[in-house]
């Protein structure tokens, strides 16, 4: 097991709940957030396909956004959104456009049409490769399960890449495969579905405690005050 207790005093976890930030500080923290988002996924896109440009759409779609820091330094990010399948205007949302059409039948066939979605998982590159890469790359994943056991939605759902054995963390964490091996982006993702009832924590008990740490004492940026039992940011 690793002794985390020193790397958790600076490491903090950070929620984004507002789009639309009005206040000079909130600003700030969405603009660095951002960068790190796009310089990440660019580079991701432009080694899969070959794309050289990123716009904001899928940055700015979300309906919240978790990203770890270090010392004040944005390190991870992964975001978050809701969706009620049973609504044609959701359904045909262009965000699935990237699910094959009998991975959404089947959600539908087992009652489950109030979906949160998880997606655009980053990990800097510079702690991917440290000694501490294993435990922010989870940290980070499981911050979605626990957002996920707090919501009123019937299932969680996303597709995972599996060069990169994202799919093995979800697996690790209580997801199901509803679709393996299809290709998106030019790379074979897994599709998944996670029940509340079979969420699971990370089996190291030094990383979930981390875990735990972190959620309960998440920072909200907000530009008014959450109803949160985490902390709201000024």
């Amino acid at each position: 097991m690793l002794d985390n207790s020193l790397l958790t005093r600076d490491l903090k976890l950070n929620v984004i709940t507002n789009r639309h930030p009005q206040t000079k500080d909130f600003k700030a923290i969405q603009t660095r957030v951002y960068d790190f988002w796009h310089r990440i996924w660019l580079k991701t896109f432009d080694e899969l396909n070959g794309e050289k440009q990123l716009y904001s759409d899928d940055f700015h779609r979300q309906d919240e956004i978790t990203f770890l820091t270090y010392r004040g330094e944005v390190i991870s990010y992964f975001s978050f959104s809701f969706f009620d399948l049973s609504l044609r205007s959701h359904a045909e949302h262009s965000y699935f456009k990237n699910y094959p059409a009998d991975v959404l039948a089947k959600l539908n066939d087992m009652g489950l049409t109030r979906v949160m979605t998880m997606g655009w998982f980053a990990v800097s590159p510079e702690w991917r490769k440290s000694s501490r890469g294993k435990l922010i790359a989870e940290a980070q994943l499981a911050m979605g399960y626990k957002r996920y056991l707090e919501s009123d939605c019937d299932a969680l759902i996303a597709f995972a890449r599996n060069n990169r054995k994202v799919n093995e963390l979800c697996y690790m964490y209580g997801s199901r495969c509803i679709k393996a091996d299809q290709i998106v982006h030019h790379v074979s993702v897994d599709f998944l579905y996670t029940l509340k009832n079979e969420v699971r924590s990370n089996p190291d008990p030094s990383i979930a405690s981390v875990v735990d740490h972190l959620w309960a004492n998440r920072i909200i940026h907000n530009s008014t005050p959450a109803k949160d039992s985490g902390k709201v940011a000024a």
